[in-house]
């Protein structure tokens, strides 16, 4: 049997942080051989459905399902002849990737996702789709229009909080009640991380005060607190991966007051924003 091909993302994505494209029913059929690469890659399915052949299983590809194919998957497709298959594939370095699942707060998650068999796949329900979906075609857009750290850091901070909201393989879930692990998990992307404690009680679906009993119960921590930490970790990670400016950063976090952010951001890193970026962007580059 001959070794699968391996793609590389110099040759997709030449000088390129990422790479996104919109995938049809017949660039899956002609993509069905088995291959790898030296990237990882997620993948948003919009529309039809087909399987996932990777590792020598299979994974049922049908609308809402999101993917994390991790380079050392060797995978293909398989799609009917008259069905049809539309999904969103994002590449991007596995060495970028490292440093992020842990900005993401998502080291043991990875960790459990990498030794498994197959990728961790989510499935999301249609309320939840939405989001992933607009992320991901913002991703094909913005690559097509020279996007490059910020874009995939958007993407993947509205997109991987679907295998924290959901049933997803491969993944480990916290103990706690189900509404609160979906609320929390919704909370992760970046429009509803905006809006804050009055998204939060809405997601979660019960008073303020069941919430903040609940949470303090869970977490220790009351559900502003939870909120803030969020924050400035989404801060951290855009301030490591791109160089927008500290109040673009501040604003898409769902901050207001710049110099609060500084002092809460030194008090929690040891550092001030910009020093921050210095220390850890080296780390990424």
């Amino acid at each position: 049997m001959s070794s699968p091909r391996l793609v590389r993302l110099s040759e997709v994505a030449p000088g390129r942080e990422f790479h996104a494209a919109l995938v049809d029913s017949s660039s899956a059929r002609q993509g069905r051989a088995p291959h790898t690469h030296d990237f990882h890659e997620v993948m948003v399915v919009l529309q039809g459905s087909g399987l996932h052949l990777v590792n020598e299983r299979e994974q049922t590809l049908e609308a809402g399902a999101v993917v994390f194919v991790r380079s050392s998957d060797v995978h293909g497709f398989r799609v009917p002849r008259a069905g049809e298959l539309f999904f969103v594939n994002v590449a991007f370095p596995t060495s970028r990737w490292e440093r992020l699942a842990e900005s993401f707060g998502l080291g043991n998650e990875w960790r459990v996702w990498r030794s498994s068999a197959t990728p961790p796949l989510a499935r999301l329900p249609a309320s939840e789709r939405q989001a992933s979906e607009a992320a991901a075609m913002r991703a094909v857009r913005d690559f097509h229009e020279g996007g490059e750290a910020l874009a995939l850091a958007r993407f993947l901070t509205s997109v991987l909080p679907a295998f924290a909201a959901t049933n997803s393989q491969a993944v480990d879930m916290p103990a706690g009640p189900r509404w609160l692990e979906l609320a929390l998990g919704s909370m992760q992307r970046e429009e509803n991380l905006v809006d804050g404690l009055p998204r939060l009680v809405e997601l979660a679906g019960v008073s303020l005060p069941h919430l903040c009993r609940t949470m303090r119960a869970q977490l220790g921590k009351t559900p502003t607190e939870w909120i803030n930490d969020a924050r400035m970790r989404r801060a951290a990670t855009l301030l490591a991966t791109t160089r927008a400016e500290v109040r673009e950063i501040v604003a898409e976090c769902g901050m207001e007051n710049v110099s609060y952010f500084y002092r809460q951001f030194r008090r929690r890193y040891g550092a001030s924003p910009l020093e921050y970026r210095r220390r850890e962007g080296g780390r990424l580059a």
